[in-house]
């Protein structure tokens, strides 16, 4: 579920015309190395938190970088996908903070093999 979440996020990213790899966005969003969303899809794993957090943090900055430019003195059209470009990123870092949460809920909740040490 989470994997697919990431590949969402790439997906959405490059129909944004921001035109990232798989490669790039592992390194640059997720703070991994280049095959990492690439070794998540084939392998079937999952990310860990760190990930998503990385990802959250990524996206905040991103958006905060957005709003900076949108509120300097420039053309109409410029501040006007300089704000869009924010909102997308603020919505992106929202749903990964909700996801983070689930994923920390759902983590939280399996049991610890330490539990049932005799």
């Amino acid at each position: 579920m989470t994997t697919k979440y990431l590949c969402e996020v790439h997906e959405t990213l490059n129909k944004e015309h921001l035109e990232i790899s798989k490669a790039e966005f592992s390194r640059d969003y997720l703070s991994q190395c280049s095959s990492y969303l690439c070794y998540l899809v084939s392998s079937g794993n999952e990310p860990t938190r760190n990930v998503l957090l990385n990802l959250w943090g990524k996206l905040s900055h991103k958006a905060e970088i957005y709003e900076n430019l949108a509120e300097r003195d420039q053309p109409v059209n410029l501040q006007r996908r300089y704000q869009q470009s924010a909102v997308l990123m603020r919505d992106l870092a929202d749903v990964t903070e909700r996801e983070f949460k689930r994923l920390s809920t759902q983590k939280a909740l399996k049991p610890s093999l330490c539990a049932f040490a005799v």
